[in-house]
């Protein structure tokens, strides 16, 4: 047990990437508001699946511990995503987006694992007011407008939520473009945004080609929303990491 338990711990202590900014995982933040580890997640895997918008059950980021800004190992990335969950993409109406927002802010403030964490998508609410009724009139926005109830979008989300857990019955019955059984799985999505990362700064002085890889890649990751910046940044030393900000995407309109 001692040699493989040290082999382990090898490959756990190995660096994945970097971070200028520190990453907030505490369950105070990720259950209870918008989380720059969040906003990361979620954007990464919109970037992913090319959905429109994202809804993640903050119970699936679990380290609760603030990750200071510097080296990230794989030992911090399998204590942020520890489980390998199934995802979908779905199709769903605005109504639906509006529910299950509802229901993402309806135990606030118990640190409930429903409480969303999103990309794609912005929205106030007021904590105030009855659970399913705590969504702020006329705030959501999905890609930047206003959410229409009877648009139809494409949500990408856990099979955990689409089966209706967490509260999440709303989403029940909803069109499946990628069922579970295809979907990314999360952790990948986060580790393989790392690789990319090494890949660039792997290229050394080849700056023309790391400026088309990172023009390409920065299109792509600015299709939806303006994240691209938190997504891929520049060190004092040159390299690419990560910088993950706060956007406003979830505003609790009781705080001052």
């Amino acid at each position: 047990m001692a040699e493989y338990e040290g082999m382990l711990g090898a490959a756990l202590g190995k660096e994945v990437g970097k971070t200028l900014t520190d990453l907030d995982g505490r369950f105070k933040t990720v259950r209870n508001a918008e989380s720059n580890l969040g906003n990361l997640v979620c954007d990464l895997w919109q970037e992913a699946t090319g959905a429109d918008c994202v809804i993640l059950n903050s119970g699936s980021l679990r380290s609760d511990v603030i990750h200071p800004a510097g080296v990230l190992t794989r030992r911090d990335m399998m204590n942020v995503l520890p489980m390998v969950d199934s995802t979908m993409v779905i199709e769903v109406n605005g109504k639906q987006i509006h529910d299950a927002l509802e229901n993402g802010v309806s135990m606030f403030p118990k640190l409930e694992g429903r409480f969303p964490q999103v990309s794609g998508i912005t929205f106030k609410f007021d904590p105030s007011k009855p659970a399913g009724a705590r969504i702020v009139p006329g705030s959501v926005t999905v890609k930047g407008a206003p959410l229409d109830n009877g648009k139809q979008y494409t949500l990408a989300t856990k099979e955990y939520l689409a089966i209706g857990k967490d509260g999440f019955d709303c989403l029940l019955g909803a069109k499946v473009v990628v069922d579970a059984e295809c979907g990314v799985v999360l952790p990948t999505v986060v580790a393989n945004h790392f690789f990319k990362l090494e890949v660039l700064n792997k290229f050394g002085s080849k700056q023309s080609t790391v400026q088309a890889a990172k023009n390409k890649f920065m299109k792509k990751a600015n299709k939806a929303q303006d994240h691209g910046a938190g997504l891929m940044a520049r060190a004092d030393d040159g390299k690419f990491a990560i910088a993950p900000k706060l956007e406003g995407r979830i505003v609790n309109i009781a705080e001052p």
